[in-house]
């Protein structure tokens, strides 16, 4: 018994050990993907920094698709 225990215990850390050599390989791939996704984000929010600007009072200002009333009438009806 002691025997078949033994040979499952090397059994298992012999199927083990590949997925242990290759985890440094994973967090390095994992560091890389976190690194992209925060130089993107800041890229992101710099472009939204950037892009920001006031409305134009020739610009249509949007209301809800089923509001026929002025907007102030429109905030307080309900459908």
């Amino acid at each position: 018994m002691k025997a078949f225990i033994f040979v499952i215990l090397l059994f298992t850390l012999a199927l083990s050990a590949p997925s242990v050599r290759a985890s440094p390989y994973d967090r390095d791939l994992y560091d890389f993907l976190l690194n992209d996704l925060e130089r993107t984000m800041a890229e992101q929010q710099l472009i939204d920094r950037l892009e920001r600007r006031t409305r134009r009072a020739s610009e249509k200002k949007s209301y809800p698709r089923m509001c026929y009333f002025s907007p102030i009438q429109c905030l307080f009806t309900r459908n």
